[in-house]
């Protein structure tokens, strides 16, 4: 895992990519992007409908976006295939030897959060987790301490889903995505830290997509890129006018997918060889406006509202590389993308596909 992958994570759930320095200074998102990207959790329809299954409520994806417990939970309930909270009061139970009720468990969340993990990890028994503490922080809990001590035992947890069982480990990994440099012995003070590095190294065994087809706007040939793919001249394309600039293009090995674009009020409607879950790149740059507010528009793919109210230059500055991940399923053998101008002109320099199935 890469820290892009956590930016990308939250612009899945909620339309926007958060900077690096946003996304650490809110640990609740930060906390989210991990879990959902280790429970591969794709969306927030999906974490609304599984919270709602499980407690028999009616909240919307909108509903979640102000409440991040829920939307944990709803991960949590994503990964361990919790549905019922008689199911979570038997995990719990089964595994801290009480016979607390499902209401007792539901009024603290931190039980809730220990009951969905000991279901995914598939752990039924206090040892397990013991012999965890002591492997990882070469110290042996007490069944008491660990009774009372919540945030040990979702360490434990992780780490069993993680399978992983040194703090030097847990501290590399963490490391490589969060751009720091700690120890093991480090981590020892930062309990949040060990969490968070041993769901990093979960394998949620993620969908890997391969190219597919690829579309450069204002383009009358083919274009091979940096990476050996073969885009197509500008095509399956409706609206819309054509510019272009002579760069040159910062933040990308390959100028040609970035010079041109289309602008104005347009779609596309890409065919797919199958209708299996696929990846859509959409490339951008703004090569007019050199001040943030000045371009605005929306974004819908199959048209469901994924981009809103986005603005190039504020996220990326002039004349530089932009692109936007997203998945979609295709209807009929095609993924259609709609760009609504807000402000001036919406616009697009390339796009592409990519499938599971290569």
């Amino acid at each position: 895992m890469i820290f892009t992958d956590l930016q990308d994570k939250i612009n899945a759930l909620y339309g926007y990519t958060p900077s690096q320095s946003n996304l650490l200074q809110n640990p609740d998102l930060l906390d989210m992007a991990i879990m959902a990207i280790a429970a591969n959790a794709t969306d927030l329809i999906a974490i609304a409908t599984a919270y709602n299954t499980l407690m028999g409520t009616s909240l919307t994806s909108g509903d979640l976006i102000a409440q991040p417990d829920k939307t944990k939970l709803g991960i949590l309930a994503i990964a361990s295939s919790t549905t019922s909270l008689s199911t979570l009061a038997t995990s719990y139970n089964t595994l801290m030897g009480t016979a607390l009720t499902a209401s007792t468990i539901l009024s603290r969340p931190d039980l809730v959060r220990v009951a969905m993990m000991a279901t995914w990890a598939a752990v039924t028994d206090l040892a397990t987790l013991t012999a965890k503490v002591n492997a990882l922080m070469g110290w042996t809990p007490t069944n008491a301490q660990l009774l009372n001590n919540s945030q040990l035992l979702e360490i434990a947890l992780a780490a069993v889903i993680g399978d992983v069982s040194d703090l030097s480990a847990i501290a590399t990994e963490y490391n490589a995505v969060m751009g720091t440099s700690f120890s093991g012995s480090d981590l020892l003070a930062s309990p949040e830290k060990i969490a968070r590095g041993a769901f990093f190294l979960i394998d949620s065994a993620p969908v890997v997509f391969e190219f597919y087809l690829g579309v450069v706007c204002d383009r009358a040939t083919t274009y091979t890129d940096s990476f050996g793919n073969l885009w197509l001249a500008d095509t399956y394309f409706t609206g819309g006018d054509v510019y272009g600039v002579p760069g040159p293009i910062a933040g990308t090995p390959d100028q040609d997918l970035f010079l041109g674009e289309r602008y104005g009020n347009f779609s596309y409607a890409l065919p797919t060889a199958t209708n299996d879950l696929h990846q859509v790149d959409l490339l951008f740059r703004e090569g007019y406006w050199q001040e943030a507010a000045a371009r605005v528009f929306n974004v819908r793919i199959n048209g469901t509202l994924v981009l809103t109210n986005f603005d190039i230059f504020a996220e990326a500055g002039y004349l530089t590389a932009l692109t936007r991940t997203f998945e979609a399923t295709p209807i009929s053998n095609v993924i259609t993308i709609a760009f609504e101008t807000v402000l001036d002109n919406a616009v697009v320099s390339a796009l592409s596909l990519r499938s599971q199935n290569g």
